[in-house]
């Protein structure tokens, strides 16, 4: 639940700055090596340009949880953030 209020504020963040609609869905839990969860996920997605990507884990012993977050940019979308920033 942590990762999804990081992650939800963190979207809410870029999409008013970039005046873009945020749209989600509930979490959902994803078995297997890195790999081939963003191979499930992206499947034949190509991307635009150069990609930013951002890799945060966060992991509790005492809650027994552990969270890995992955946001992934592409070109269009971080011209969309530097203009919005005044970049």
């Amino acid at each position: 639940e942590v990762a999804n209020i990081f992650i939800n504020s963190v979207a809410t963040v870029l999409a008013e700055r970039c005046k873009l609609a945020q749209l989600t869905s509930p979490p959902t839990v994803a078995l297997g090596t890195k790999a081939e969860i963003l191979l499930k996920v992206f499947g034949d997605y190509k991307a635009v340009g150069n990609i930013f990507s951002a890799h945060v884990h966060i992991s509790s012993q005492k809650l027994s949880s552990d969270c890995y977050l992955l946001l992934l940019l592409d070109a269009p979308i971080i011209s969309i953030l530097l203009n919005a920033i005044g970049e």
